[in-house]
């Protein structure tokens, strides 16, 4: 089976309850608010704030 980019999008939207259409427009708004380009971006700014996966409530000893 092959997986096309727009697959993980969906079961993204699809666990928080939403449409890809709705998933996409709120990423866009906040890519326009935090003045990133896309995921790779947000990933960097993310990690960079302290926000990465780590900064949810993992152990950071």
């Amino acid at each position: 089976m092959v997986n096309s980019p727009g697959d993980k999008q969906f079961a993204v939207a699809d666990q928080l309850g939403m449409s890809e259409h709705t998933l996409r427009n709120h990423l866009t708004t906040i890519y326009s608010k935090l003045d990133v380009r896309g995921r790779l971006e947000l990933h960097v700014y993310a990690t960079a704030h302290g926000l990465g996966a780590e900064g949810w409530g993992g152990d950071r000893s």
